[in-house]
C-alpha cells in the first residue's frame, strides 16, 4: 500500500508540473528543477518508510515511467528542455542503484540529496547569478552554480556526520572531503549522466570516511 501511495505521489509532480506549465511561463529548466527537488526530497526520506528492496523497485518503475514518457512526451514539462539529456529517466535509475549499492539510511538520505537540492540548487543560482563560465572547460555550468553545488554537498554532508554522532573535527574535514571529491564530477558529467553516478558516489564516500 505505501509503495502504491508514493508512485502516485511521484506522479502527481509531474502532474503538478505540466499543469504549472499551462498556466505560466516559467522556463523549462525551472520548472524541471521544481520537480527535480522535491521528488528528491521525498525520495531521501524513503529508507524511513519502506525497505531498500522496495526503494529499489520503486526506482526501475519509475525509470521505466520516465523512458515511456519521454518517448511519447507525455511529462513534456519535464521533458522540454533544449539541451539533450536523459536525466529524468538516470534520476530514478540512481535511486534504484544507490538502495542496493549502499543500504544506510543517512548514506542515502545524503546521496540523494546531493542530486536533488545540490544539482538543484545549483543550476538555479547558476543560471540566475552566474555570468562567468567554470574556466579551462567546454561547459554550461558556471562558477556561481559549482559554488553553490560545494557548499550544499558540505552542509549536508555536516548535517549527516552529526546527526551519526561524529566529533566536530571529523564532520568538517569528512563532509569538505567529499564535496571536494563530488564537485569536479558533477562539472564533467554531461547528458543527465551525474543523475546515475552521484547519488551513489556521494553516499558510498560519506559512509566510507
Amino acid at each position: 500500500m505505501i509503495l502504491v501511495s508514493l508512485i502516485v505521489l511521484f506522479t502527481l509532480l509531474c502532474v503538478a508540473a505540466e499543469w504549472v506549465k499551462g498556466r505560466t511561463a516559467l522556463s523549462a529548466e525551472l520548472l524541471r528543477k521544481l520537480v527535480h527537488m522535491p521528488a528528491a526530497a521525498f525520495a531521501a526520506a524513503l529508507p524511513w518508510l519502506i525497505p531498500f528492496d522496495r526503494i529499489a523497485a520503486l526506482g526501475l518503475i519509475f525509470t521505466a515511467i520516465m523512458a515511456v514518457s519521454q518517448r511519447a512526451r507525455i511529462f513534456s514539462a519535464i521533458h522540454g528542455v533544449a539541451r539533450r539529456t536523459y536525466g529524468e529517466i538516470l534520476f530514478p535509475l540512481g535511486i534504484a542503484v544507490l538502495a542496493v549499492a549502499c543500504p544506510h539510511r543517512l548514506a542515502f538520505a545524503y546521496g540523494v540529496l546531493v542530486l536533488g537540492l545540490g544539482d538543484g540548487l545549483a543550476a538555479l543560482v547558476g543560471g540566475r547569478l552566474g555570468r562567468r563560465r567554470v574556466p579551462l572547460l567546454r561547459t554550461r555550468k558556471t562558477l556561481w552554480g559549482t559554488g553553490t553545488f560545494l557548499a550544499v554537498c558540505f552542509a549536508l554532508g555536516a548535517a549527516m556526520l552529526a546527526t551519526a554522532g561524529a566529533s566536530a573535527p571529523r564532520v568538517c574535514a569528512a563532509s569538505l572531503a567529499v564535496a571536494l571529491a563530488l564537485t569536479p564530477v558533477e562539472l564533467i558529467l554531461v547528458y543527465g549522466l551525474d543523475n546515475l553516478l552521484l547519488p551513489v558516489l556521494g553516499a558510498l564516500l560519506l559512509s566510507g570516511l
